[in-house]
């Protein structure tokens, strides 16, 4: 399953891309939950008897998330980034988060102003309260701290991610274990701000480039019982450190690592099990939608919520919990729709791509 030294990359099996499919739709689909309920305020899916909502739907699934497809891309990244295609990534990798992480901020400061209008508070103008132009600037690509819209920051530290790994390359890949460790410690204690905010974002990245340089493939993982074992034993370590309550960050972001390694293998288990099935064929036909749908999903959600006028204590609020990542694939295939007959520009601002451009990896003979 996994070889002792670094050798030339092996070409994407037909299962790993339908893998890689399934996960980026299973990943997203979580992801949205975070996102549904950005109020700050009491609501019914994080207090009283639906708090349980809030601690495995947001904290533990939707933000586990990230980490799974930051390890998806690195492990498809590092084709590029090994055959020494350095600046056509880099120009790729912006194309692709940051026109359309900045296309997307841009449309929430513009629905803010417009709801702002018609009386409707937006947390948008919150964050340009005692602006300077650094703050605009931010406010677009999150550079120096969050951007306007925080579901999109995920983007900007998987570009800086992405870029540090493709220059470094030449240096890292003889020292890929002593990388590794150095990446856990750093995640741990928190100390690459303000080049990356999110740890675990480079971690899981090289974390995926280093499994594709061994050999190492998505189906070994999910056919392991070994791995998924261990993944069961890394989960019950990192519940038993969350219910301790230690009095330290190091320790908390200890069982944040361990409890995504673990659901980033249960994931890939998920993915390979489905591609052995008819369901297969849908997680493939949704595929396509998935950037979009993550890009656009907290504008939609934002209006779904003002045009059902919902209320955080009620139970339909509940209810379009649960429906939102459904209704949010739902809006980019229209969204999609209506690209295919625009300029292919738009489409670029939109999704990073252009409408002829297919983003899923396509498995090649070996």
């Amino acid at each position: 399953m996994f070889d002792r030294s670094p050798s030339p990359l092996r070409a994407i099996s037909q299962t790993e891309s339908d893998m890689i499919r399934s996960m980026r739709v299973i990943c997203i689909f979580l992801m949205i939950y975070a996102h549904v309920d950005t109020s700050g305020a009491a609501s019914i899916i994080n207090t009283g008897a639906y708090s349980w909502v809030s601690e495995y739907w947001i904290d533990f699934l939707a933000r586990a998330s990230v980490a799974t497809l930051s390890f998806v891309s690195g492990f498809l990244s590092i084709a590029a980034i090994n055959s020494g295609r350095v600046l056509p990534f880099i120009q790729s990798r912006f194309v692709t988060l940051i026109i359309p992480m900045a296309f997307w901020n841009m449309t929430f400061i513009a629905m803010a102003v417009a709801a702002a209008y018609v009386g409707v508070h937006s947390s948008a103008l919150d964050y340009f309260r005692d602006a300077d132009a650094w703050t605009y600037i931010n406010a677009l690509t999150g550079l120096g701290s969050e951007p306007v819209s925080q579901s999109l920051f995920f983007l900007r530290d998987l570009f800086v991610s992405s870029i540090l790994l493709a220059v470094t390359w030449p240096l890292l890949r003889h020292a890929l274990i002593p990388v590794i460790i150095l990446l856990c410690a750093a995640a741990i204690f928190d100390a690459l701000e303000p080049v990356i905010f999110r740890p675990t974002v480079p971690l899981f990245l090289f974390a995926g480039c280093m499994a594709r340089i061994y050999g190492l493939s998505l189906e070994s993982i999910a056919r392991h019982f070994g791995v998924l074992v261990g993944a069961v034993l890394l989960l019950i370590v990192s519940l038993f450190l969350d219910s301790a309550q230690f009095d330290s960050a190091a320790s908390e972001e200890v069982a944040n690592i361990i409890k995504r390694v673990a659901l980033t293998v249960f994931v890939i288990f998920v993915a390979e099990r489905v591609s052995r099935t008819p369901l297969q064929a849908h997680f493939a036909k949704f595929e396509p939608h998935a950037y979009l749908t993550y890009l656009s999903h907290a504008r939609s959600i934002s209006v779904l919520h003002l045009l059902l006028g919902l209320k955080p204590m009620s139970s339909g609020f509940l209810i379009f919990f649960f429906v939102a990542p459904i209704a949010s694939f739902a809006i980019a295939v229209i969204i999609r729709k209506a690209l295919s007959v625009l300029p292919n520009w738009v489409s670029i601002l939109m999704q990073g791509k252009g409408k002829g451009r297919l983003r899923s990896p396509k498995a090649r003979p070996a």
